[in-house]
């Protein structure tokens, strides 16, 4: 075991987060990344992954600092360094457990962005007539419908199989994080939208003869994948551009927090919301009463009768 390689150890640890967590590839691979960037700063001061110490990977924490990364990226780092050597503990490789004494940084906690009712229609809106054809605007439309009619993320909601939605369903089952399934059900609106893009799809098909046609509801430009994540995310901001709303301001996790919000506003149970979004911790669904407690204080504050003798 002395003489197994840095990078052994890494490809070992991957792929119990495979096997054993069933841990999704976006998450694998930044996992990966992270314990590489570990490993090539410990390898400049002649020190290896398994003869690290505490204070090496303090001083190396040091260095993320000053760096000016985020205390969020700074937070996500040493949690996975710490899982790291939690693996190496429980699999022999070390006796001791290195990150027990390791505080991570402070984080300020922030509220999640979220949109107006009225500015979400406003893009909704929009959606269905951007585009250069019927085709585009058709999915367009489908695309901002589906998600804020779901709360989806957009990963699960451009890697949706095109016969998931097909008949006009009244729910659906959704592979999330971890490829846990979830229950999601489909409104009439949305519904309508996919129906339409449906046959959008099915125009397009009888025109081309393809030699291979993707089962995708969101098929790539080439046919045979999926629209792109980062495809989705940039026509999501051009669509709010074209309609006033800054690209700081919207991105499919904004859609997502909007909706979860407007559900909590308008009385909807919070473990519902927590099953609906596919958090496996009612802790994470729970930061959404916290914005909807923001937005009562503000209303309070602006709107009272006596808020502008309080000025």
């Amino acid at each position: 075991m002395k003489n197994i390689k840095c990078i052994q150890l890494i490809d070992l640890f991957i792929e119990m987060l495979i096997a054993e967590r069933n841990a999704a590839a976006n998450t694998v691979n930044e996992y990966r990344r992270d314990m590489r960037g570990l490993k090539q700063y410990l390898s400049s001061q002649n020190i290896s992954l398994l003869g690290a110490t505490r204070d090496n990977i303090t001083t190396y924490l040091s260095d993320l600092n000053s760096q000016k990364l985020s205390k969020s990226t700074q937070a996500r780092k040493l949690s996975v360094i710490k899982e790291f050597y939690r693996f190496l503990q429980e699999d022999g490789f070390r006796s001791d457990y290195l990150g027990a004494t390791i505080k991570s940084p402070r984080i300020p906690r922030s509220l999640p962005k979220c949109l107006s009712v009225e500015e979400i229609t406003l893009l909704l809106d929009q959606a269905k007539n951007y585009g250069k054809n019927d085709y585009l605007k058709a999915r367009n439309s489908c695309l901002f419908e589906l998600m804020y009619a779901t709360g989806m993320r957009v990963s699960e909601i451009v890697e949706l199989p095109r016969n998931t939605v097909q008949g006009n369903p009244d729910a659906i089952i959704v592979k999330g994080k971890g490829s846990k399934e979830r229950l999601v059900p489909i409104s009439k609106v949305a519904n309508r939208a996919i129906g339409n893009w449906l046959n959008q799809l099915e125009i397009k098909r009888q025109k081309e003869t393809r030699k291979q046609e993707s089962n995708y509801l969101f098929p790539s430009a080439r046919g045979n994948g999926h629209l792109s994540r980062i495809r989705a995310f940039t026509l999501i901001q051009e669509i709010g551009q074209s309609v006033g709303i800054s690209k700081a301001k919207l991105s499919p996790h904004v859609l997502r927090h909007s909706i979860a919000t407007h559900w909590l506003t308008n009385g909807a149970d919070l473990r519902v919301i927590q099953e609906l979004l596919g958090h496996s911790e009612i802790g994470t669904t729970q930061i959404y009463t916290h914005v909807v407690d923001s937005h009562l204080k503000k209303t309070v504050l602006t709107k009272h009768p006596l808020a502008r003798e309080a000025k």
